[in-house]
């Protein structure tokens, strides 16, 4: 929420409970929005006690234990209290059907000592965040985890023991989950109604062109208000991509995802290492994805690019990270098949799905969750991967909340989103401890690493982050 729209509402002062040294101010009224957690009852605590304002309305975003109500009734001897209540908001709703905890480092560890146990505080956060999000959509849900995830099975046991914004940017709304090449000709499309209502002749081929129009035609901005900005946006990503060699960056990554193609592959990954305007974190990514796909491959040349990146003076922690994913989510710590290339069947399998629906060499790249939500919509998701928490049912489920320990990503929410549209009836919420991007995962899992001593526990369960889904309820 903006401050305009905070204004709106007559909302005239923002500040922390904690802040002792505010002016007092009695002839104003106080709505307090708060997690229930210990530090922030006691700030309020210590707030009703000696109170800056004349009302208070106090609002949580989850469950207030019965013990910290009596604490606040004790401490409003002035009887400034007028309201108190829950509303269950404890997570962040990135979109209509997107939601994260922004559990994430360096803020949280969800794990200590090994991947198959919780950090105690991120497992009660957590737990928290997902019932905040089952209680504010009135849901008491059916729970079901992948049976080799001991994190998984952990979060539904303390779960059952309780039980740029679309709205506001249409345009953003319908276009987030474009690529760039049909972002572009989207608003390319508005552009062109304007100057066929406005009757001009400009000539507009390119992103450099419609900034132009843009700048020149001061009533197109006022006009189409929210477009001249995502003209602006689209143009800084087209510079961005030329200038970082994105597309065949973006090409070598899915052909390493979703083909078997080692030579080519190796020979393209080499030759991007070697350009000085490809960015050492992109470099060190695609070698993660090389050393991933190909670990068994007897042609694997892991090695030889290890030595090429530090050729090419990348840093020795990033270099690092290559050996640590391998011990973290390698072929021997993957749950499940997720390149599609153990055996024959599976690569066949991979080679006509490649061929089948993919709009473009950008997008080949399906998500293995997207498989499992399939297989849920339908009925056929088998208990023994996937089995309940408590109870069970044959029929098919219209209300899906799906929740990812270690991160989701934008490019999950965006094939889900597509599921949601191809089965009408069916609502699919989609969330987890964090959204990650290929930077903030590296960072988390040489974080995690680390902190194991690079000590690898044969008997600790899959890798969270790599594994085809951790967990849904």
């Amino acid at each position: 929420m903006t401050q305009s729209q905070l204004l709106a509402k007559e909302v005239y002062l923002i500040d922390r409970v904690d802040n002792r040294k505010r002016e007092k101010m009695r002839h104003m009224k106080c709505i307090c929005f708060l997690r229930p957690t210990g530090k922030s009852v006691q700030a309020l605590v210590e707030e009703l006690r000696d109170p800056c304002y004349s009302d208070y309305y106090l609002y949580f975003t989850n469950s207030l234990r019965k013990s910290d109500i009596e604490r606040l009734a004790e401490a409003d001897e002035n009887e400034v209290v007028r309201e108190l209540q829950e509303y269950f908001a404890d997570y962040l709703a990135i979109n209509q059907d997107l939601y994260s905890l922004n559990v994430s480092f360096p803020d949280w560890h969800l794990f200590v000592e090994n991947s198959s146990t919780w950090d105690t505080n991120a497992l009660s956060r957590v737990a928290e965040g997902i019932l905040s999000v089952l209680l504010s959509l009135k849901k008491k849900p059916l729970i079901r985890f992948e049976k080799s995830s001991a994190l998984a099975k952990k979060l539904a046991a303390e779960i059952s023991e309780v039980v740029l914004n679309p709205e506001q940017d249409s345009f953003y709304g319908k276009s987030m989950f474009l690529n760039l090449g049909d972002l572009g000709a989207t608003i390319k499309t508005y552009v062109d109604e304007y100057q066929v209502k406005h009757k001009s002749s400009q000539q507009i081929d390119s992103i450099a062109d419609m900034k132009k129009f843009v700048e020149e035609y001061p009533e197109f901005r006022k006009l189409s208000g929210n477009v001249t900005k995502h003209v602006t946006l689209v143009g800084e990503l087209s510079r961005l991509v030329s200038k970082y060699s994105l597309m065949e960056v973006g090409e070598l990554e899915q052909s390493l995802a979703v083909t078997e193609n080692h030579a080519a592959d190796l020979k393209t990954l080499r030759g991007l290492i070697e350009r000085p305007n490809v960015t050492d974190d992109t470099k060190v990514r695609l070698v993660l994805l090389y050393a991933l796909r190909y670990e068994k491959s007897p042609n694997n040349a892991t090695a030889q690019l290890i030595e090429l990146l530090a050729r090419n003076k990348v840093n020795e922690k990033r270099i690092a990270l290559v050996k640590q994913m391998i011990q973290y989510a390698g072929a021997d710590q993957r749950a499940e098949d997720i390149f599609s290339n153990k055996d024959v069947f599976a690569r066949t399998r991979n080679a006509f799905r490649g061929l089948k629906g993919v709009e473009n060499v950008y997008t080949q790249h399906t998500p293995h969750i997207v498989e499992t939500i399939q297989e849920l919509i339908k009925g056929r998701l088998k208990e023994q991967s996937h089995p309940f928490f408590e109870g069970s049912t044959r029929d098919k489920p219209q209300d899906i909340i799906i929740f990812m320990i270690g991160g989701a990503t934008y490019g999950e929410a965006r094939e889900i989103s597509k599921l949601t549209v191809s089965n009408p009836g069916v609502k699919i919420i989609f969330g987890g401890t964090t959204i990650h991007n290929a930077q903030s995962f590296m960072a988390e899992t040489a974080d995690a690493v680390s902190r194991w001593h690079g000590k690898s526990d044969p008997t600790s369960p899959k890798p969270e982050r790599l594994r085809s889904v951790r967990t849904d309820a």
